[in-house]
């Protein structure tokens, strides 16, 4: 028998930890206008992502169906408060928009860039490597390249296209947890840059 009590569903709740640089409100609302911009030009279905959605996926931490562990939660937290004691403030440039295919939400429009995204790959990197020692291992296969999501459920992959460059300070980073269906991120911590 199937049971669907308010306990029994927060316990089917997936939950997505993942670690992400969040924008400026300025930046946010700059890509809002853009990705309706885009969305419009080429028609694409999806609504672009809500300003308090916007981020640059750092790395994951751990998928569950249920409450997050607690004790993942605490080696991400000490992780990250140690990776932001040596990683010095950077920014980051987006120049071209990219329509993919995203294996869970269909087709996809993100914002991506080129060497000026090192800074971010090298943090991803530092994460996923510093979560694989402390036995948290969120993310099969290889991390994927700083971007922006700017439309999900596009309906069909666009090309590559150049934008007016969008440059993204990097001062802080936040760990989330996406509650999948519910297009809802909560934040459970920052930590500011400062190495």
């Amino acid at each position: 028998m199937f049971d669907s009590s308010p306990a029994a569903a927060q316990a089917r709740q997936v939950h997505h930890l993942f670690f992400a640089a969040l924008p400026c409100a300025d930046i946010a609302a700059r890509v809002v206008k853009l990705a309706a911009t885009l969305r419009s030009a080429h028609k694409l279905r999806g609504a672009p992502t809500a300003a308090e959605r916007l981020h640059i996926t750092l790395c994951p931490v751990a998928t569950f169906d249920g409450q997050p562990l607690s004790w993942i939660v605490a080696e991400a937290v000490n992780i990250a408060e140690q990776i932001a004691s040596v990683t010095p403030p950077f920014g980051v440039v987006f120049n071209r928009a990219v329509g993919f295919d995203n294996r869970w939400r269909g087709a996809k429009l993100a914002l991506c860039g080129g060497e000026e995204l090192k800074p971010a790959v090298i943090l991803q990197q530092n994460l996923r490597s510093a979560l694989r020692r402390a036995g948290v291992d969120g993310g099969r296969g290889t991390l994927s390249n700083p971007h922006v999501t700017i439309v999900y459920d596009a309906g069909r992959v666009v090309g590559e296209y150049p934008i007016i460059p969008i440059s993204w300070p990097i001062e802080q980073f936040v760990l989330i947890d996406s509650l999948h269906g519910q297009d809802r991120h909560v934040r459970l911590g920052s930590w500011p840059l400062r190495g």
